[in-house]
């Protein structure tokens, strides 16, 4: 089975809204350092919309650098859109799409032995009945850094 990464980031996005929430640049790092492998049945496609690339990349045959991707809508979607023109998808079983607003992936230190990829949380869900599959945690109440209960789907 064979599974393309799509990660799509911009340096020069600035929450002004939020300005406590983490940078694209660290999320991305934090990408790099927790969900970069070094294996040939899954490519990670990084994508740089309206951006150059900043960040130093591990050399591994199996990342694909994209950059300065004009894009005439929102940076991810665009972005993820003319990069999936570019490659064929039949060459792929599953797809996993990621923003560079997002931070992750976390897996507990005490699952990693099992669990040969992080995606594999995901894909082994997918069958006949299940197409899509995604994390999503909504917090109950509004507190800085602090979610009490949060309901996982």
């Amino acid at each position: 089975m064979k599974t393309a990464i799509f990660f799509c980031y911009n340096n020069n996005y600035i929450n002004i809204n939020n300005p406590d929430r983490t940078s694209p640049k660290e999320n991305l790092i934090f990408f790099i350092n927790h969900g970069i492998t070094n294996t040939e049945n899954i490519h990670y496609y990084i994508l740089c919309s309206d951006c150059k690339l900043d960040i130093k990349m591990p050399n591994y045959k199996n990342i694909f650098i994209y950059e300065n991707i004009k894009t005439p809508i929102e940076h991810a979607f665009g972005a993820w859109g003319i990069i999936l023109k570019k490659i064929n998808i039949n060459d792929y079983d599953y797809f996993f799409f990621l923003k560079d607003t997002a931070r992750g992936p976390f897996i507990n230190n005490s699952l990693k032995e099992f669990i040969p990829h992080w995606t594999d949380i995901f894909t082994k869900k997918i069958n006949n009945k299940t197409k899509l599959v995604g994390p999503c945690i909504y917090c109950t109440k509004k507190r800085k850094n602090y979610c009490p209960n949060p309901n996982t789907t």
